[in-house]
């Protein structure tokens, strides 16, 4: 069964656990979520008015050793209460920057590279949900849940004053950061205009004697 809205945001395919059992049932749970973006505009960690889609990049010698999100940006003018919409041409394209994740810092944004991915408005709520996978199998389904795991509930997220809007009622959840133990940092775009952090636990019940 696919849930409207959902599946558009995050598919936890990276919690594909090995030697696991069909029948057990897993508890996903948003143990943690940021009060407020870590990245926007009007709270002085953008310097541009539209931050989204946030993907996790890890480490590596391509990157220099440096960690941090590839963010969708755009520059619409933006105001308090009117959610802009934007998606426009030139300047007002979308276009990739890079926010490097400093130790003992909040992310900073910084412009990395350009490239148009101009996408149309869109008109439902974005909720993300999750799938448990085999880890010897991927393709086995052991887990779906009927409830998405988190859903927009903050002004940031919805698209209502004090916070800029771009599109109203989006947690489009993207990026994803293993922490050990089951346990993963997660960034999601909110309202199209802002990003956003949680943490996700995922814990197996004991087993029944």
């Amino acid at each position: 069964m696919r849930l409207p809205g959902m599946g558009l945001g995050l598919v936890l395919g990276l919690l594909c656990l090995l030697g696991v059992q069909a029948q057990a049932e897993y508890t996903v749970l948003m143990v943690e979520k940021a009060p407020q973006p870590i990245i926007s505009f009007l709270h002085k960690t953008s310097d541009y008015h539209q931050v989204f889609n946030p993907s996790w990049l890890p480490a590596s010698a391509g990157t220099d050793g440096r960690e941090g999100l590839f963010i969708r940006t755009q520059d619409c003018n933006a105001t308090v209460g009117t959610c802009s919409g934007c998606n426009g041409n030139g300047s007002k394209a979308s276009i990739l920057t890079f926010s490097e994740r400093f130790p003992n810092e909040r992310t900073m944004l910084a412009s990395y590279s350009y490239s148009q991915l101009i996408n149309g408005a869109h008109y439902i709520v974005y909720q993300p949900a999750y799938v448990i996978l085999n880890g010897s199998n991927p393709t086995q389904i052991l887990q779906r849940p009927d409830q998405p795991l988190t859903s927009p509930t903050t002004p940031w997220e919805q698209g209502q004053p004090p916070e800029l809007c771009n599109v109203a009622m989006v947690t489009f959840l993207e990026g994803a950061r293993a922490l050990g133990n089951d346990v993963f940092e997660v960034f999601y775009g909110g309202s199209d205009a802002v990003v956003g952090r949680a943490v996700v636990a995922v814990t197996l019940p004991p087993a029944s004697e």
